[in-house]
């Protein structure tokens, strides 16, 4: 398992229609948990919408974002990553006029030779027998 951290620093006046672009690259395997830790203090006046291989992936719904003040967003996810598909683009934005606003994004990623069956078999196949107990 790997786990990724993007700090991504928004400055002041970055316009949704000029959002800023940022890529994290992934392992092959599955994405199976994501955070977005958004600190106190941009009360709501940051965007935030990440995309895989062209498609909105979080939040799911396309032309929708996160947002907020002083959360984290936290989910179990499973989506699978492939080799060519391993770029995972956040776009973040930042209305505020005055101040600088960073989020952070956490993504927990199953590397690939863990999730083949052949790999779980081998586990089990490999785990020492356990004993009935016998009344």
């Amino acid at each position: 398992m790997s786990i990724l951290v993007k700090e991504i620093a928004i400055p002041a006046n970055t316009a949704q229609a000029s959002k800023q672009r940022t890529t994290l690259k992934l392992h092959t395997g599955i994405i199976h948990r994501l955070l977005i830790d958004i600190p106190p203090g941009p009360i709501s006046l940051i965007g935030i919408q990440i995309f895989k291989g062209g498609i909105q992936l979080y939040p799911s719904e396309y032309g929708t974002y996160f947002t907020g003040d002083g959360i984290v967003i936290d989910f179990n996810e499973w989506n699978e990553v492939s080799r060519g598909n391993n770029m995972l683009i956040i776009y973040t934005w930042n209305t505020d006029t005055q101040y600088d606003h960073t989020v952070r994004v956490i993504v927990g990623v199953l590397k690939e030779e863990h999730l083949s069956v052949g790999s779980i078999l081998a586990k089990i196949i490999a785990a020492p027998a356990t004993e009935a107990k016998q009344d």
